[in-house]
């Protein structure tokens, strides 16, 4: 039932991994659901504005049937869930595939294909998989899957961008059809979230073999709707799964999703009420549409953050005074205001948002300085300034306004920038691939643990430090934040990280965005993660 005014997603009373370990050292208990919150910390506050707030008697009884309209802004770049990390594309295979773990719509871990648990010790994990599960193909779900999942994965051969989630896995074996056992070769503190993210998905050998060893022509999971049609920048088509593990989900017969990224066409959408649920409510139009009848639209802080990346390859990027020079210039409270209207909080050290256990509330770079940007400028042989490029790939307005924004603080000390606009596939692989490039806006999304967002964007060699970054200091401080168990412990590291890569620069961070979604008073029972999941999709149904 939509209300007015603000709610905790997430009590912070929740047990930290110092004290799940402690306990299943002493007890050996097994962990049910809900048990473990593995040092998650309280969400912000999610804010719903419904102009017609008046209770509805009938909104704790599901109706099933009826397919469900939904606008997304942006296409999946593939299906195989273990060669993406896309947004786009998770929002697609979520409501496909399921991974043993998952979140509630709290971020708390609950089990999800494993039924439950056991840590008898801080390096094995026993995991008891849920009876009865089949994958769309038909077939039951069994332990072998999850080791080809998981093998599959660590598989170089494969090429997957989600490997730093199992370097610290030694063995993996199936006692049984129903037991998986996963032993470590050290201590891995984030290890129960990596399992519960959408890229680390539980699929089917034979369709891999069928698809000649890739996932992208058909998605065949476990999850509660059936992947139907794929049509490229186009829509995606699902129907419900009959079988799903879940009894009585999904209510929904299914959704119909249409591709659009045009944000004047979204909100002309939404206005003239042709959808049902919006992913994206575009900033500039959200507050204008709080007093339309009917609709309800839900604001908080989520997980994505943006920033400003600086190709440490590229001179003059090579020197920290030169990037220090552009972290003193850019004014992150004009990109807020010009950029998402206000729809964003300005990062002022780490990425880790409020929320978060972890977050450094340090401000390193607390206000513009242009005069101190000058002289790092001057001390680094550039007196005078210098061109650069910021590289932009994703057809994303607030990117697109961040970046005009930096090219106008930059001109201040002398720095001439141009934006160089691409298509998505050329930037990803100008920049991932190649790395050939001086700089980007872009942005990380869906973590929780802090070694999620810190590790793999930062660590010397990682997949996903396109920046070429490395520092051994910082490499050892990584290391030991994810093989150390004690949460408070971890705190001291991560915030001792983010100011230090705040000075070092590499990332000029910016935002933590908001989570902007609407649909009308009649979608009932979604629940909106701070994750760009729309798994909740099985809870949802149709009041009309």
């Amino acid at each position: 039932m939509a209300m007015d005014g603000k709610r905790d997603l997430i009590d912070p009373t929740g047990m930290d991994f110092e004290d799940l370990r402690q306990l299943v050292l002493s007890r050996r208990r097994l962990l049910q659901l809900g048990a473990v919150a593995a040092g998650t910390s309280a969400l912000a506050a999610v804010t719903v504005h419904d102009s017609q707030a008046a209770p509805n008697a009938q909104a704790d009884t599901p109706k099933p049937g009826g397919r469900l309209k939904v606008l997304y802004t942006n296409d999946p770049d593939v299906l195989d869930p273990h060669l993406t990390s896309s947004i786009a594309a998770i929002r697609v295979i979520d409501l496909v595939y399921e991974s043993l773990l998952g979140f509630d719509e709290q971020q708390k871990l609950v089990p999800m294909l494993a039924e439950r648990w056991e840590i008898p010790d801080d390096k094995t994990y026993i995991f008891h998989l849920r009876q009865g599960v089949k994958f769309h193909n038909g077939r039951s779900l069994v332990a072998e899957d999850v080791k080809y999942t998981y093998e599959r994965i660590m598989n170089p051969e494969t090429g997957s961008p989600q490997t730093w989630y199992f370097t610290a896995v030694d063995q993996i074996e199936v006692p049984d059809p129903a037991t998986v056992k996963i032993t470590m070769k050290a201590p891995f503190a984030p290890f129960l979230y990596a399992l519960a993210q959408p890229t680390v998905s539980i699929v089917p050998k034979e369709e891999v073999e069928k698809q000649g060893g890739n996932l992208n022509k058909q998605a065949v999971g476990t999850g509660p709707f059936i992947l139907k049609e794929w049509v490229p920048k186009t829509k995606v088509t699902y129907d419900k799964n009959p079988e799903y593990w879940m009894g009585g989900k999904p209510y929904l017969d299914g959704i119909d999703v249409t591709i659009q990224s045009d944000e004047a066409v979204i909100s002309t959408s939404i206005r003239a009420k042709s959808t049902d649920f919006v992913d994206y409510v575009p900033p500039k139009d959200f507050d204008n549409l709080k007093n339309m009848k009917g609709l309800t639209l839900i604001e908080f802080t989520g997980t994505d953050w943006e920033y400003l990346g600086l190709n440490t390859l590229k001179k003059p990027f090579d020197d920290k005074r030169v990037r220090q020079a552009i972290a003193w210039t850019v004014n992150v409270d004009d990109i807020v205001k010009n950029a998402y209207f206000g729809h964003a909080t300005k990062l002022t050290c780490g990425p880790l948002p409020s929320w978060s256990w972890a977050h450094c509330p340090d401000a390193v770079y607390p206000a513009p300085d242009l005069e101190k940007a000058k002289a790092l400028l001057a001390e680094s042989g550039y007196p005078d300034g210098f061109k650069m490029t910021i590289t932009m790939g994703r057809p994303a307005p607030t990117y697109n306004a961040a970046a005009e924004v930096t090219k106008a603080a930059l001109k201040q000390i002398g720095i001439d920038a141009e934006i160089e606009g691409m298509e998505w596939g050329t930037w990803v692989d100008k920049v991932i691939n190649q790395k050939d490039f001086e700089s980007t806006i872009t942005g990380w999304h869906s973590f929780i643990d802090p070694d999620q967002y810190l590790y793999p964007q930062f660590h010397t060699g990682e997949f996903w430090n396109w920046y070429s970054y490395s520092n051994p200091e910082v490499d050892k401080l990584l290391e030991e934040g994810r093989t150390t168990l004690d949460q408070e412990r971890r705190k001291e590291i991560y915030l001792q990280l983010q100011r230090m890569l705040a000075e070092e620069a590499v990332y000029i961070f910016y935002t933590n965005d908001n989570v902007l979604k609407a649909h009308f008073d009649y979608v009932k029972g979604y629940q909106a993660p701070p994750s760009a999941t729309n798994l909740f999709f099985r809870e949802t149904w149709l009041d009309r």
